[in-house]
């Protein structure tokens, strides 16, 4: 009896991180922005165009993919200081890629996502962390991220 309890992970209809189409549409960003960091001089409009028809991203995804994405880009400025004050003895630079651009996501989502709620934005950025980067990016990314939602909260600029 106690197995059946340790087996049973919830409802049935429970989704796994990353299923949703939100969860979905974090990958398509993510992907699209690692692959922007070694292709920054083309036209993003065209990039993404290229990118979403390359890898199939379907259009119930791709428009919450692009709204990541162009608001990431945008707003980079402004982000990383915020994602640099939560990094003890370490740059910005010096992350890897995967790791930079996940924190640049979630960071993003928490100031001008549309309602998700921050628990969930930083689980589905540890979950990229886990299948996309290296063994210590996913406590590395909940730290951090974890640490700017409570400074964002603090200071009352929660999307």
């Amino acid at each position: 009896m106690q197995e059946c309890r340790r087996a049973y992970a919830g409802p049935v209809s429970a989704m796994k991180p990353l299923e949703s189409r939100r969860g979905q549409a974090r990958v398509a960003a993510m992907r699209f922005l690692y692959e922007r960091e070694y292709q920054r001089e083309l036209d993003l409009a065209e990039a993404l165009r290229r990118h979403f028809e390359f890898m199939q991203v379907k259009d119930g995804v791709a428009g919450y993919a692009r709204m990541l994405i162009e608001g990431v880009a945008a707003k980079e400025a402004e982000i990383d200081p915020l994602i640099e004050s939560h990094l003890d003895n370490w740059k910005l630079s010096r992350l890897t890629r995967v790791d930079r651009i996940v924190l640049r996501l979630g960071v993003y989502e928490m100031l001008y996502g549309d309602g998700v709620p921050p628990k969930v934005i930083i689980n589905e950025m540890v979950e990229l962390a886990k299948l996309y980067s290296t063994a210590d990016s996913s406590s590395f990314t909940n730290g951090i991220l974890d640490a700017a939602y409570h400074a964002l909260q603090r200071e009352g600029k929660l999307g």
